[in-house]
C-alpha cells in the first residue's frame, strides 16, 4: 500500500525543489524575531558544506563566529544585524551589514550556490533547516 501524501508523509526528495524566494522570506522572518540572528547562524551551521569558524577571543585579538556558505561569509554584527562578505578565492570583495530583508535574500542566494555545488543530496537538509526556521519564527 502506497503512503497517502495527504497523511503527512514526507515528500520524495527527488520531487523537492529549492525556491529562493520562499527561502529568503523564511530567513527574513527568522531574523526579525528576538535572537533571530543566532537562530539563523546556528541553523545554517548544520548544513553539509557550510564551514563554521567559532568565535575566538584572546588578550590582543578577537574574532566573531563566522559561517562560510558558498561564496558568502556571515558573522554577527554588534548592532544585531548580519554582516555578509563576498569571498572569492580567499579574497573579500565586499562586506556589508545587512538589513533582515537583504540578509534573507543573501542567505537564499548562498544556499542556492551551496546546492549547485553539492547537488540534490543536501536539498532535504536545507528544507529541514528552512522548515525549522519557519516554525521558530512563528506565523
Amino acid at each position: 500500500m502506497a503512503p497517502d501524501p495527504a497523511a503527512g508523509a514526507a515528500p520524495d526528495p527527488a520531487q523537492q525543489r529549492y525556491d529562493p524566494a520562499a527561502a529568503a522570506a523564511v530567513v527574513t522572518r527568522a531574523l526579525t524575531v528576538l535572537g533571530g540572528r543566532e537562530l539563523v547562524l546556528g541553523s545554517l551551521r548544520t548544513i553539509p558544506g557550510v564551514v563554521h569558524t567559532p568565535a575566538r577571543s584572546s588578550m590582543f585579538r578577537s574574532s566573531p563566529e563566522r559561517l562560510q556558505v558558498g561564496e558568502w561569509r556571515y558573522e554577527a554584527a554588534g548592532d544585531g544585524r548580519l554582516v555578509a562578505a563576498h569571498v572569492v578565492g580567499g579574497i573579500v570583495l565586499a562586506e556589508l551589514a545587512l538589513s533582515p530583508e537583504a540578509a534573507g535574500a543573501s542567505v537564499a542566494t548562498a544556499l542556492g550556490q551551496l546546492l549547485a555545488g553539492y547537488g540534490a543530496q543536501i536539498l532535504p537538509v536545507i528544507g529541514s533547516v528552512l522548515e525549522g526556521l519557519a516554525v521558530a519564527a512563528g506565523p
